[in-house]
């Protein structure tokens, strides 16, 4: 009986050690509290979300599962810490690459300044200025005039051009009027046809025209930046005064560079009989009636306006040249003018 007795008593002891643990870990959960909810009628501000992760475990707080349910809600806050810090260091490194890009795409604007978050107060002052300067307002003013002043002078320049090209055929069908009365030969006419030449520069220049007009009604704004761009450059060289752009201005501009003459010698059935390119290979009185025929040509095109049927009287200079040129070939080339 006194064995059980004893057995009995070190049970009880036992389980009150236990009890007293369990007490122990209670009062430094009280404490724990006590530190976070100082005084029992003012909440802390994160009191709500406290509950609310407690209540997210599913489970009713008792003091024998009040452990356990403290140890999950910390470590889900500590998950959610270390998520929140990743989060951080990944928009921190997003902030410096914005940095980057801004300091690589306007460096005039950037002054130097380093890509750092210590720098993020110069930055953020930029911007300001950038915003309290309505930047978005000029920018659609600047893509509005590039659509509309580069796009009508861009038109009225390829316009031109054109223009200038049909004027040529149309006077030279005013000239080839005239060459039809004046016989190159016995039996024999010329007439002179206008053929495009194949010039790289013109073609190229031609083309870049096209490609700007072709994007005019575009609203993309990447786009109309790229075709500035192109505007900016064919403008500064049509503008310079370098002797190399000066000639390629020259040749893209005047369209009489862009077209070839080829004499054609017909008879009365409009067969063809000779073709001259030049007077290259053919004997000195033939290149004299070509010469003569061409000059006869030449004034009637400046003599001969559109709206006049026959030339007007004006004073004509010759090279020494045709001082010595056949009495013939001269009344030759004075008929078509006359």
């Amino acid at each position: 009986m006194h064995r059980k007795a004893v057995d009995a008593k070190n049970k009880e002891d036992v389980k009150g050690q236990g009890l007293g643990k369990d007490v122990d870990k209670l009062n430094g959960k009280l404490s724990e509290l006590a530190r976070l909810w100082p005084t029992a009628d003012r909440a802390p501000a994160f009191a709500e979300q406290i509950a609310a992760r407690y209540l997210a475990t599913d489970k009713d707080v008792t003091l024998e599962n009040l452990d356990q349910v403290h140890t999950q809600v910390d470590r889900g806050l500590s998950n959610e810490l270390r998520a929140l810090d990743t989060r951080l260091t990944e928009l921190k490194g997003s902030i410096v690459q914005r940095f980057l890009e801004f300091n690589r795409l306007w460096p005039a604007v950037a002054g130097g300044l380093d890509a750092t978050l210590a720098s993020a107060d110069d930055y953020l002052a930029k911007l300001k200025r950038l915003e309290d300067d309505n930047l978005p307002a000029y920018e659609d003013r600047f893509f509005g005039l590039l659509r509309e002043q580069s796009d009508q002078n861009l038109t009225l320049l390829a316009t031109k051009l054109d223009e200038e090209r049909s004027a040529i055929r149309s006077r030279m069908e005013l000239v080839n009027e005239s060459l039809e009365t004046a016989p190159f030969n016995p039996g024999t006419h010329l007439v002179i046809e206008t053929t495009d030449q194949s010039l790289e520069d013109v073609r190229l220049f031609r083309a870049s025209l096209k490609d700007s007009l072709s994007h005019s009604f575009s609203n993309d704004r990447d786009l109309a930046e790229e075709r500035f761009k192109a505007l900016a450059a064919l403008v500064k060289r049509l503008a310079s005064q370098e002797t190399a752009d000066k000639n390629w201005r020259h040749l893209v501009l005047d369209v009489r560079q862009h077209v070839e003459f080829v004499a054609r010698e017909l008879d009365a059935d409009d067969v063809e009989v000779e073709v001259y390119r030049s007077g290259a290979g053919k004997s000195g009185g033939q290149r004299q009636k070509l010469a003569a025929t061409c000059l006869a040509a030449a004034l009637r095109y400046q003599l001969g306006g559109q709206d006049r049927a026959l030339p007007s009287y004006s004073t004509v200079v010759l090279d020494e040249a045709f001082d010595k040129a056949d009495a013939e070939f001269t009344a030759m080339a004075m008929s078509p003018t006359a």
